[in-house]
């Protein structure tokens, strides 16, 4: 039998809110300096990957009981997240301002991908629908 090491290579400290909230969802930036992280305390958060720092909070989403995924679009300028109740929001990487809101879903919007090269990204709910967003952030 083989015994499989199962921790973490490197374990990044999350220093933007004690304590601890539940974390649903992590991606990584195109450019591999920062990841974007969803919790249950209806936020997406923005940390450095080498230090854990906070770079930015963005709020305006619902995310207190299911797992809603948040991504990066493909030019690494804006933070998008999924939410319970149906939409998906779209905010300035740098900024932190919403810059647009979808509603198409009638649950949970759970899941989310950007496109790597073209503008649209695809979403996943609850409700058994997954949506096609052309012209995404265009």
């Amino acid at each position: 039998s083989h015994f499989v090491d199962q921790r973490p290579f490197f374990v990044l400290p999350c220093r933007s809110s004690p304590p601890a909230v539940p974390i649903t969802s992590v991606s990584m930036t195109y450019d591999g300096n920062c990841v974007c992280v969803s919790a249950l305390d209806s936020s997406v958060r923005l940390l450095d990957k080498s230090s854990g720092e906070l770079l930015n909070m963005y709020r305006g989403i619902t995310s207190t009981k299911y797992k809603v995924e948040s991504i990066v679009s493909n030019s690494d300028a804006e933070i998008l997240c999924g939410s319970e109740d149906g939409q998906i929001v779209a905010w300035d990487m740098v900024e932190g301002n919403v810059l647009q809101a979808w509603k198409g879903h009638t649950s949970v919007v759970c899941s989310l991908s950007y496109h790597p090269r073209a503008c649209f990204m695809v979403s996943g709910s609850v409700d058994g629908y997954i949506g096609v967003w052309s012209d995404a952030l265009e």
